[in-house]
């Protein structure tokens, strides 16, 4: 949800052969891939879980992704 009113929408995080976090989603008009990289120095270590929150009760719900990195942490992305 992008805005508290707004409909929800599918986000799908997958990563590439290219090593990268990428997410498709649908804009309302057209499905788009978006690269979110990988973490600073770190490539990812293939487990990718994925929830939603909202950071007060009136918030838009946002995905926050969770991935193991190559370093043996666990790395958090998010979409704003």
């Amino acid at each position: 949800m992008d805005t508290p009113t707004s409909s929800q929408r599918p986000y799908v995080f997958i990563e590439g052969s290219d090593g990268n976090l990428w997410l498709r989603f649908f804009d309302g008009a057209n499905w788009q891939w978006d690269s979110q990289g990988t973490p600073p120095g770190v490539g990812l270590g293939g487990v990718v879980r994925v929830l939603t929150v909202m950071d007060t009760n009136k918030a838009p719900q946002r995905p926050y992704v969770f991935v193991k990195g190559t370093d043996g942490n666990l790395w958090l992305n998010w979409r704003s």
